[in-house]
């Protein structure tokens, strides 16, 4: 079963997400904030992390992303930034933070799964 952790403050995206990547060896994981996703994935070590970088709450996606590779249980969860700065300099600080992949929103459901399926295997 591959874990996969969707951190979004939007809970519509999150379970919209969830739906187009549900499947029988998934599970969907999802925390809204930046605390609850560092938290969450250091629990749950999921295989995959879709992780936001405007979170609330004080940590952006940028710091949980550096926070998830300086901690040893979880330094090697593949993440892939989902957001909508898209600016080439936003890109640039994401690489530096350790994300392995960057999809800008707004996105197709066919381009999240290619994405996820690229990373992690299909289900």
């Amino acid at each position: 079963m591959k874990k996969i952790l969707v951190v979004d403050d939007h809970m519509h995206l999150r379970e919209l997400i969830e739906v187009a990547l549900r499947g029988r060896h998934r599970q969907i994981l999802h925390a809204e904030n930046g605390e609850e996703a560092f938290a969450l994935a250091r629990t749950e070590l999921p295989n995959l992390i879709l992780l936001d970088i405007m979170l609330p709450g004080g940590i952006d996606g940028f710091e949980v992303a550096r926070r998830l590779r300086k901690c040893s249980e979880t330094a090697d969860c593949v993440i892939l930034a989902v957001t909508a700065k898209a600016q080439q300099f936003d890109r640039i600080e994401a690489e530096q933070a350790g994300v392995d992949g960057y999809l800008a929103k707004p996105f197709t459901l066919t381009q999240l799964r290619t994405r996820v399926n690229a990373l992690i295997g299909e289900d």
